[in-house]
């Protein structure tokens, strides 16, 4: 089996949210950026300027894939690789929005900034043990529907 064949796109309304996301993403990373120039956040550490480089680096991404969702949203067949594309590049800029957060976070208070980590690998982890029962569940429906044709 290809791994094309095992893919399932998001649903439109999934697709929908992770489009706002991205939005808040980006213009987090732009408050963030505005913030530094305006002086009231310095890059004090080598973590912090990694930060705001990774900050930096989220809103081009986020933009392109912004626009990928659109795309993807407004056309009524889209091949795999498109969702797949567009779901790469949003998860690339939540990813670099995040991790870029964290690590200027930690250039200014680090009990903070573990805080903050704990929060998300948690939530991070709960999140994969809902999709695994969701996951789980529906291929036993779907074993269901198989043994009753």
């Amino acid at each position: 089996m290809k791994n094309n064949e095992k893919y399932k796109p998001l649903k439109k309304s999934i697709q929908h949210e992770q489009k706002n996301v991205l939005t808040g993403c980006v213009a987090f990373a732009i408050a963030i950026l505005i913030l530094v120039i305006q002086g009231s956040i310095e890059s004090v550490t080598v973590w912090s300027f990694f930060g705001l480089s990774m900050l930096a680096a989220s809103i081009p991404i986020g933009i392109v894939g912004y626009l990928l969702s659109i795309k993807v949203l407004n056309t009524e067949r889209v091949p795999i690789v498109g969702h797949q594309r567009t779901e790469g590049v949003a998860g690339l800029a939540i990813t670099l929005n995040i991790v870029g957060f964290l690590f200027i976070l930690w250039g200014f208070s680090r009990v903070l900034t573990i805080v903050l980590l704990i929060s998300v690998v948690f939530s991070i982890w709960y999140f994969a043990r809902a999709m695994h029962s969701w996951d789980a569940e529906i291929a036993s429906w779907e074993e269901e529907a198989k043994v009753e044709d």
